[in-house]
């Protein structure tokens, strides 16, 4: 039990960034009421422009079109370079909610979450392609917070692991502080609770809405860059921290800046310790992957929170919500099949390999997005989940073909089947979900599929995959 004391407390490093990261989800979402998917993905590429102006004195631009990097001081130090890239964080996140997230303040929660989800897939595109696809490795990625470790329990805990838990904290308290005795706060509360009462005592919702935003993506970018050190930094998997951050804000109600950083210190301590156990423990299989184990906490706190709370969650738009556009039908449906039908056809058999590769690919997608037509446009419902959805048929078929000499067809009816089962049983609990919340729900259902089961060597085939036989 010391032992996971000790342990209890290497987990601050991560707790530090899940609590402040949903610290910045309870601003956006009190100030303008969107659950902003992107935040973590944000604070991952101002984190990496930190460190590349750092090492290179450049300051790499976030709008694609613009020129990559304008070359700000040769030798930066690092207060220049903080200070450079608060300012950078302010206007990024100024630019996000006037040029975003204020025309769809009046549109369903659901057009929110998407336009949230699109942003997180651009700030991972524009790290991946204005960084060096090697990711922080080629950084000198170095703590600004004081070095060394102390033994406590029986394990060694660097001391930078208690400074960014304080920080947390002195965060929260501050946060708590504004929007308790504060005009700003007090402001930012009113407006939230109706805008419409919120002019006509001369406030500007839109205003302090901005200034929020501003803080909270100020927020993001510091936790990052001072906890890349401890959590590293990649462009896929640092912007899926939002999943873990997610489930610290729903501890606290959306809405409380005390619960939810005592929510997220909590997952990354518990975290911290579930690894622990993993690592160390004879009964657990060597096919089960160790990092994904702890990875599906969040998930499992995500459930039950939805679960006993279901819709009861707050949603501000729940009183006006907006009305969704009439869903048309197709206008001669089976003739466009028929046509594209024999274009594909035609394309399968003449192309070279690349083209006949993407035109495959192309394919796959479309039948896949067929199904969020069909839950998306017509039943106005988001779902992260269809791509791990089939990703589990996918590999099913594998399996059951390289593995068992299940053949054609008969193993990919069966995989379908199999993931169909899956993707219904992970759903029970997400029954009664709506929009924001049926996306949260759903992401953190890909997110722990992606860590717990495509990481599995039993279930991919380890680094080699598997082999598929062709089908006959």
């Amino acid at each position: 039990m010391i032992d996971y004391g000790g342990y209890l407390l290497l987990g601050l490093g991560s707790g530090a960034v899940i609590a402040s990261l949903a610290l910045g989800l309870v601003l956006t979402y009190r100030a303008s009421g969107v659950v902003n998917f992107a935040h973590a993905a944000t604070g991952m590429y101002l984190a990496f422009a930190f460190y590349e102006l750092r090492e290179t004195g450049d300051l790499v631009l976030p709008i694609l079109g613009l020129p990559s990097r304008v070359h700000v001081v040769d030798t930066p130090t690092v207060f220049t370079a903080f200070l450079t890239i608060t300012v950078l964080s302010a206007i990024v996140g100024l630019l996000v909610y006037v040029l975003v997230f204020r025309p769809l303040r009046a549109a369903p929660s659901v057009a929110k979450v998407a336009a949230s989800l699109g942003l997180l897939l651009y700030f991972q595109a524009l790290v991946q392609l204005r960084f060096d696809q090697q990711g922080a490795s080629n950084f000198s990625v170095t703590s600004v917070l004081p070095g060394g470790a102390v033994d406590v329990l029986g394990v060694r805990v660097p001391v930078d692991r208690f400074w960014l838990a304080g920080l947390v904290l002195a965060v929260t308290a501050l946060l708590w502080a504004i929007f308790r005795v504060t005009r700003f706060g007090l402001s930012t509360r009113a407006a939230a609770e109706s805008e419409k009462g919120a002019l006509l005592v001369g406030l500007a919702p839109d205003r302090l809405a901005a200034w929020n935003w501003m803080a909270a993506t100020m927020l993001a970018g510091a936790a990052l860059i001072l906890t890349a050190p401890v959590a590293g930094l990649n462009s896929t998997t640092t912007s899926l921290l939002i999943v873990p951050a997610l489930a610290a804000l729903l501890l606290g109600n959306l809405s409380s800046f005390p619960a939810t950083a005592i929510a997220g210190l909590g997952i990354g301590m518990a975290q911290s310790v579930i690894l622990r156990v993993v690592t160390t423990s004879a009964w657990i299989p060597d096919w089960v992957p160790r990092g994904g184990v702890q990875a599906g906490l969040p998930f499992l706190v995500i459930l039950v929170v939805m679960a006993r709370r279901g819709d009861a969650l707050p949603t501000r738009d729940s009183l006006a919500q907006a009305r969704f556009p009439e869903s048309r039908r197709p206008v001669h449906p089976i003739v466009m099949v028929a046509v594209l039908g024999v274009v594909a056809s035609i394309g399968l058999l003449t192309f070279d390999s690349n083209a006949r590769l993407g035109l495959i690919i192309t394919l796959v997608s479309a039948v896949i997005c067929l199904s969020y037509v069909v839950l998306t446009g017509f039943v106005g419902q988001i779902s992260v989940a269809q791509m791990a959805i089939a990703g589990i048929a996918g590999f099913m078929t594998a399996n059951l073909s390289a593995d068992h000499g299940i053949g054609f067809p008969f193993a990919p009816l069966l995989a379908i089947a199999i993931a169909t089962g899956i993707g219904l049983l992970a759903g029970l609990p997400a029954v009664r979900l709506r929009g924001m919340n049926l996306a949260i729900a759903t992401l953190a259902f890909a997110v722990a599929v992606e860590e717990l089961v495509f990481k599995s060597t039993a279930f991919s085939g380890g680094l080699g995959g598997t082999r598929v036989p062709r089908p006959e």
